[in-house]
Order: structure tokens, then C-alpha cells, then sequence
């Protein structure tokens, strides 16, 4: 039972070790930005591009400038938004941390267009990104690349 009970302390501790590492924490001059659960959906199309979504955490209203990728020619921010009839994708310049502290980047609203991705992106399972925050500073995450 003893040993039943050490494998499973191990294991969490492993998969908590896990989690830590997809999360990355920066500082904006005005507290903690962190990011969490990011991902890169690869595009089966060729020459398609890839998509990211995850959460980033901050100080309400902290704006988002940018994003890049050394995996990928170009990173884009965009939103969803209701043209006619029609829900159309949009790049914008800027995103902001909502009042919750939250920046969600989901299907269907704010998320990353990444164009030009190297084939080999997912060679390590992860792929950096940088995002450029309002005040110049960048903060860097790594995301869980799916095919």
C-alpha cells in the first residue's frame, strides 16, 4: 500500500513539474503577466496558416501590441466579429486584458494566426511565442504544437 502511495505522489509531482513548465510569467512595470495553456493548431492544408489559443493573465486593461514566433514567418492577432450576417475573422493591432484579469485566446474569438510555419515546428513538441506588450516589453510562452 506504502509503495502504491509513493508512485502516486511521484507521478503527481511529475505532472505538476509538467504544468509549471507550459506556464511563463513576465512583469509589465505594473505586476506579474502570465500565460497558460497555450497551444498551436498546425493546419492540415498546405500553406495554410496555424492558429494559437491560450489564456494570458494581467493587470485589467495591459495591452497586447504583438506576437512572433522563430517557427513561424509571421504571427498576427485577430478577433471575431459580426460583419452582415456573417461572423468574420479580423487582424487587429492591439488586444487588452479584460476586467477579470484575463486575456483568452479561443476558437471563435480573440486567437493567433501564425503564416509560415516551418515544417518542423513540432519537432520538440513546443513552439515559442513572443508577445510584445504595450509598454515594449516581451513576454515569452511556449505552446503545445497539434497536428
Amino acid at each position: 500500500m506504502r509503495r502504491t502511495a509513493l508512485v502516486f505522489t511521484a507521478l503527481s509531482c511529475f505532472a505538476a513539474s509538467l504544468t509549471a513548465c507550459s506556464e511563463e510569467t513576465g512583469n509589465d512595470g505594473g505586476g506579474a503577466v502570465t500565460t497558460s495553456g497555450f497551444e498551436v493548431r498546425i493546419n492540415p492544408a498546405p500553406g495554410r496558416p496555424a492558429a494559437g489559443y491560450g489564456v494570458i493573465k494581467g493587470k485589467p486593461g495591459l495591452g497586447i501590441t504583438g506576437a512572433s514566433s522563430p517557427e513561424a514567418g509571421r504571427v498576427e492577432l485577430h478577433i471575431m466579429e459580426m460583419s452582415g450576417e456573417a461572423m468574420r475573422m479580423k487582424k487587429v493591432d492591439m488586444l487588452l486584458v479584460d476586467s477579470d484579469g484575463t486575456l483568452a485566446f479561443e476558437k471563435g474569438g480573440r486567437h493567433l494566426m501564425l503564416f509560415d510555419v516551418a515544417e518542423d515546428a513540432d519537432a520538440d513538441g513546443a513552439m515559442q511565442i513572443n508577445f510584445t506588450l504595450d509598454n515594449g516589453t516581451t513576454l515569452t510562452t511556449f505552446a503545445d504544437v497539434k497536428r
